[in-house]
């Protein structure tokens, strides 16, 4: 049954492949532009739907209710400085002139964009992320775009003009409002690098960028320059105070005609696998090991397979590499009739806890079935959690369902839940019955 299911998502991969759309359980979601009566998340392929007012969700975006590419400006209250250039700060991994926080017991986020994180709306955030238990936030580093959310000369003519914040007034007032703080990188989806450095992107048989469905650019994943680049903005993260780095998009390309990439450095007779997991070395050794707290976010299809689904990621080469990883186990992104569930969305309990399990199982065969091993496990498991309306309403019951899950699958790392346009139901979060 189990070698069936997996048939199945690998066609569904290559179906989505060849018709030129996404699989449903494929990649992050980012927001198309609506108008400010909607809510959740509205993604593309997803219902825009109407404010409940009665509920507690509070916007975190601009007054146009988008992911905003665009800089912007400071709000007042983290305005220490202007969001000009830092001075020159070490890059070495391990150091920062920056005190950091310690890493909650169990982490309980939400993501943020550059945009919100500088943004008016900040400090009323923070205010109710704290009420709700909310520890930690997730910040972009770059935009979808991305464009780096700080200047520094360390960065050279890759340094944005036009910068989002100042990362040091930033960390420093976050860090007294007592979050730990984790700077989102996405790796190879990047178009501002491959704008401007077009040998690193990949390419059409005529030489133009590739892009994606999105229109977005894509790196080529064995370009080591890439690699120098994204580990010098992990570096600076740490620098400025960030007290955690975590890699997105540390993948192949998938959304779009892949079948017609020309790749600039990788080989064909390479492992797509093995490109990644030399990838997630390089970061093990160059920040894990020299201090540096490290995470990676994998598709959650990750957990339920040792195939690499042909975009070269693999669940146990992560864990090898990384302090936690997070599988994006949004239940809407796992096809119909999933382990039996005709609509996985209406069933986000049963869709985490197994998913979480099923990672264990992948672990425990590949290595140690000894209680110790278990536990050092699922202490490195922090899944992120859906909290848009995507093939159901995600309401109160199904937020506390899905932190249900995780945690009686055993996940003690802790969960993040994601909304792209940062819209968050804070009374969900900050409901009782979950179980952190």
């Amino acid at each position: 049954m189990a070698r069936i299911i997996i048939l199945a998502v690998f066609s569904l991969i290559f179906l989505g492949a060849g018709c030129q759309k996404q699989p449903q359980f494929l990649g992050r979601l980012y927001p198309v532009r609506t108008s400010s009566t909607s809510t959740g998340d509205t993604d593309g392929d997803s219902d825009s739907r109407e404010i409940n007012t009665s509920t507690n969700w509070l916007s975190g975006v601009g007054s146009d209710g988008v992911y905003e590419a665009k800089a912007v400006k400071v709000a007042a209250a983290y305005e220490s400085q202007k969001p000009v250039e830092q001075p020159a700060l070490s890059v070495e991994a391990g150091t920062s002139p920056v005190a950091h926080a310690a890493k909650p017991e169990i982490v309980r986020g939400i993501y943020l964009t550059a945009g919100t994180a500088a943004g008016a709306n900040m400090d009323k955030i923070a205010v109710k992320a704290k009420e709700a238990g909310v520890n930690s936030l997730v910040i972009d580093l770059k935009d979808y775009l991305g464009n780096p959310a700080f200047a520094n000369s360390e960065l050279g003519d890759l340094s944005p003009k036009k910068p989002y914040f100042a990362p040091v007034a930033l960390t420093e007032k976050l860090h007294k409002d007592n979050f730990y703080l984790i700077a989102r990188i996405p790796v190879f989806e990047d178009t501002y690098l491959a704008e401007k450095k077009p040998k690193l992107a990949l390419k059409t048989a005529g030489g133009a960028i590739w892009r994606d469905n999105k229109g977005l650019a894509w790196l080529d994943p064995a370009a080591r320059e890439v690699w120098n680049y994204n580990l010098k903005i992990a570096k600076l993260a740490y620098a400025v105070g960030f007290d955690e780095i975590q890699f997105d998009y540390v993948r192949f390309a998938t959304d779009g005609a892949t079948g017609k990439i020309i790749f600039p450095f990788y080989k064909d007779n390479t492992p797509k696998a093995e490109t990644i997991e030399l990838f997630f070395q390089f970061l093990d050794r160059e920040l894990r090991q020299k201090g540096v707290p490290v995470s990676v976010d994998l598709f959650g299809i990750t957990f339920w397979s040792d195939y690499d689904y042909n975009i070269g990621q693999k669940f146990l080469d992560a864990m090898a590499s990384f302090d936690f990883v997070s599988p994006m186990v949004y239940p809407s992104h796992f096809p119909a009739n999933f382990q039996g569930y005709k609509n996985p969305a209406e069933n986000p309990y049963e869709i985490i806890k197994l998913s979480m399990q099923s990672g264990l199982d992948l672990a425990k065969k590949a290595a140690s079935s000894t209680p110790e091993f278990i536990k050092q496990t699922l202490s490195k498991f922090r899944p992120w959690l859906q909290a848009f309306d995507m093939g159901a309403v995600y309401d109160e019951k199904k937020i506390v369902d899905q932190v249900r899950g995780a945690c009686d699958a055993g996940a003690t790392g802790g969960w993040l839940f994601w909304n792209a346009r940062n819209v968050y139901n804070f009374v969900a979060l900050g409901a009782k019955q979950t179980c952190y």
